[in-house]
């Protein structure tokens, strides 16, 4: 067929098509709806330590930059390396964008240098950014990095099958005046905290939903907030966190903690924990359930309780083992004695009048265990 059989139009489709071909990916332009890797703005994501390799900053930046158009950035696999960052990550205040890898094993990006964020949301007096979603991938700090994601006055983002690791300055996850965070089989290891939101004298974060994630080894809390309303921590792990494990400092309330694995988050020092909640103010009405307690050998008179509760009300401790030796729970507020809920060392009478229910827990080494509380008394006390 000759060209004169193809006509004009035909012709010109041709040039394009050939156009198109040899024009190099990094300056294609983003179509609405679809991805973009960082790769296309030139991130060769080459480094091993944090000293060698490519600084990617600019070009990642560039890369959300354009996700006003995109709205999905992807991060291929590194294999061994991964995309070095030497400054905060600005998030674009659009609604809706996802950041994803191929895998948290895989595909990695970390923060060098110290003090400074990974991902932020840059939105301290701005407009809500809603529906951020990160996924599948590494999110890592390096040389006292401080947060791998900084949210504020942010609603319904997610973080699924991310690892937050390294955060030693700060925080894996940190938020302040956003509501609706899920968290979802995620990973929280070696950051000063694994979750930290601060509320401070303004309104906090609401109604988060921590499910299937693993914390251990943080250098303070696995969780550490400062409000808990309409919390939910649900299926997952806390493990080897210094201080203690949940910790929910002033206000809240419809708390729920469910089929939770906690075990030796303490090091020693004194006031260490599993969970507290109530530190300076009331939490009122929440539930800790279908747990399991692990970590105290019966010998160890260490200051260490798994459960503290300071100022609460009308919460219901049931249906949780506890596999520690001498002591399960202990009120902290300052009109209720040292008190304690055990196999080995309890008091009769609480000086509480809050309406706390304790039932349901058995402690190794008992067949059965009813506490009851009513109007700060123990009214049944399970023996062996």
């Amino acid at each position: 067929m000759s060209l004169k059989h193809i006509g004009v139009p035909g012709i010109a489709c041709i040039a394009a098509c050939l156009a198109s071909w040899w024009m190099p990916m990094h300056v294609s332009a983003a179509v609405p709806g679809q991805r973009v890797s960082v790769r296309d703005f030139g991130a060769k994501c080459d480094s091993t330590n944090g000293r060698d390799g490519t600084d990617d900053t600019a070009a990642i930046q560039a890369a959300l930059n354009a996700l006003t158009i995109a709205r999905a950035l992807f991060f291929p696999a590194t294999g061994t390396t991964f995309c070095k960052v030497t400054s905060t990550l600005r998030l674009p205040k659009f609604n809706g964008i996802s950041i994803y890898g191929e895998g948290r094993r895989t595909s990695r990006i970390a923060q060098v240098t110290p003090g400074a964020d990974l991902f932020d949301t840059a939105n301290d007096s701005g407009e809500n950014v809603n529906g951020l979603q990160i996924r599948d991938m590494t999110l890592q700090g390096l040389n006292g990095a401080r947060y791998g994601l900084r949210l504020v006055k942010s609603s319904r983002a997610s973080a699924r099958g991310v690892r937050f690791t390294g955060f030693t300055a700060g925080a894996g996850i940190y938020t302040k005046n956003s509501i609706s965070l899920t968290v979802d089989d995620s990973e929280f290891d070696s950051n000063r905290d694994g979750m930290f939101e601060d509320g401070g004298s303004e309104a906090g974060s609401n109604g988060f939903r921590v499910t299937n994630s693993y914390f251990a080894s943080n250098a303070r809390y696995g969780i550490n907030v400062y409000s808990c309303f309409a919390w939910s921590v649900t299926h997952s792990i806390m493990e080897s966190n210094s201080k203690g494990g949940f910790r929910c400092g002033t206000a809240g309330g419809a708390l729920a903690i469910d089929n939770v694995y906690f075990e030796e988050n303490r090091d020693g020092s004194p006031g260490t924990f599993d969970i507290y909640i109530g530190v300076d103010s009331f939490v009122r009405g929440g539930s800790i359930r279908n747990s399991y307690f692990n970590g105290r050998a019966a010998n160890d008179r260490s200051d260490y309780y798994p459960i503290r509760l300071g100022y609460v009300l009308s919460f219901d401790i049931s249906h949780n083992f506890v596999n520690v030796g001498n002591r399960f729970l202990r009120f902290e507020t300052p009109n209720v004695a040292d008190t304690m809920i055990g196999p080995q060392a309890y008091s009769d009478v609480f000086v509480s009048k809050d309406s706390n229910t304790v039932y349901g827990n058995i402690p190794r080494g008992f067949v059965n265990a009813r506490n009851v509380l009513r109007d700060g008394q123990i009214i049944t006390l399970g023996t062996r």
